[in-house]
């Protein structure tokens, strides 16, 4: 009877979530934490405007009929335009369209690869096929995950703000030094380029190529059409 129940109460709360198509979960504020509890989600913030997000509108649609009913995974979409979806955009400060996020629905990561079918489909196979364990869902943690979480979460505020500083710091280092080489390389390009040029010039003065150029232009004479008598 329990059982019963319960099966008929999660087949309410499933209707009472809006789906553009099948497995396609349209996330609006009022049923994001209920549609997206226990699971890795990947989501579309989108806007009906947005030229670039109706080019991967089909797309989007195919990779969520894959994942219909899926345990884990989850495929959505929120309209940025609408009531309900302006405040989910605004919560994970959305600035362009679309916006693609996965993993946590609590804390997601932002998705910058390729919008096209197989790619996304390739993605989401590698990344939102198992449960995630974070601090809002214990419940997907492995004992080793949980006594690490315990210990963070036993941190003052303070010692807690260290650590998330001096990631931030070693973060921008890293930047920093990536943007060093990355500027010395573009140094060495540029004077590979201007070497290679420099090159190329000397080979067709040394060969007098201009003047051999100019005579072989002037000895070209147009075929007429015509032939001779």
């Amino acid at each position: 009877m329990m059982n019963s129940i319960r099966t008929f109460a999660a087949a309410v709360l499933l209707a009472a979530i809006p789906q553009a198509s099948a497995g396609l979960v349209v996330l609006t504020n009022e049923n994001y934490e209920t549609a997206t509890y226990g699971k890795s989600v990947f989501m579309k913030f989108y806007a009906p405007w947005c030229s670039h997000c109706r080019e991967m509108a089909d797309s989007w649609i195919q990779l969520a009929e894959d994942y219909e009913g899926h345990d884990v995974a989850l495929i959505a979409e929120i309209d940025c335009t609408s009531d309900g979806g302006q405040v989910l955009c605004e919560d994970f400060e959305v600035q362009s369209f679309p916006t693609l996020l996965y993993g946590d629905p609590m804390s997601p990561e932002t998705y910058d690869g390729k919008r096209d079918y197989d790619a996304m489909a390739e993605f989401a196979k590698n990344n939102i096929n198992t449960r995630i364990c974070s601090y809002f869902m214990k419940l997907n943690c492995n004992d080793e995950e949980l006594e690490l979480l315990d210990k963070l979460d036993a941190m003052s505020e303070d010692d807690l703000e260290g650590m998330a500083v001096k990631v931030e710091t070693d973060v921008k280092e890293a930047e920093a030094a990536f943007d060093d080489q990355v500027g010395k390389l573009q140094v060495q390009y540029d004077e590979l380029v201007a070497a290679f040029n420099q090159n190329l010039e000397r080979i067709k003065q040394d060969s007098h190529y201009k003047y051999v150029e100019q005579i072989l232009s002037s000895r070209f004479v147009p075929d007429s059409g015509k032939d001779e008598l």
